[in-house]
């Protein structure tokens, strides 16, 4: 949603259930506004879509990204809020959005990749020697189109298991979690 990202917790560790919505200004860091009683659906524009459920009914409604302020419920607009959840579908697929694929050749095997234009992000999993049962150490390497490292980082020291998709690229930047708690954002070079 532009210049916020929109989080979610789950309701257990083990449990992917989302719970709770914080809306971060992706500038400062700075929580802009949470929603203990929602779970997000999508966004669309500069609004998030969320499910405010109680006991006895569910309510689907749309938020003010930045504000957290409520815009609209739609509580019996299936067919209304179907075509906005397509429309959402249909303008992210054609934003700058990548997620990282296996990489299934070169020394990285086995680990993930994402590219684009003058760049290239390669995340493998090392094992930890000694360790059981095993850990893997996580690491996550930038380089250049001409095939030059330009940052290289442990991002989880310690992972009980290799877990995929912890990183992506959006709008010439790239994100990944870093020991599973701190998201963090580095600009990735741009084609001249």
């Amino acid at each position: 949603c532009g210049s916020v990202v929109i989080l979610h917790e789950y309701t257990k560790p083990d449990l992917p259930d989302h719970a709770r919505i914080h809306a971060v200004d992706l500038q400062t860091g700075d929580l802009l506004w949470s929603a203990p009683d929602m779970t997000y659906s999508f966004a669309l524009g500069d609004r998030i879509f969320a499910v405010r459920m109680a006991v006895d009914k569910r309510t689907d409604v749309a938020l003010d990204a930045r504000t957290g302020g409520g815009m609209e419920e739609y509580e019996a607009e299936r067919g209304l809020l179907r075509k906005l959840r397509d429309t959402a579908g249909r303008e992210s697929a054609a934003d700058l959005l990548q997620f990282p694929e296996p990489n299934l050749g070169g020394e990285a095997s086995g680990g993930e990749v994402i590219a684009g234009p003058g760049w290239r992000v390669v995340s493998v999993y090392e094992p930890v020697s000694g360790t059981h049962p095993p850990e893997f150490r996580q690491r996550l390497t930038v380089g250049d189109g001409t095939g030059r490292t330009l940052l290289t980082e442990v991002i989880h020291e310690k992972a009980r298991a290799i877990v995929p998709d912890t990183f992506f690229s959006w709008d010439g930047m790239l994100y990944y979690l870093k020991n599973q708690r701190t998201l963090t954002a580095v600009s990735l070079p741009q084609e001249t």
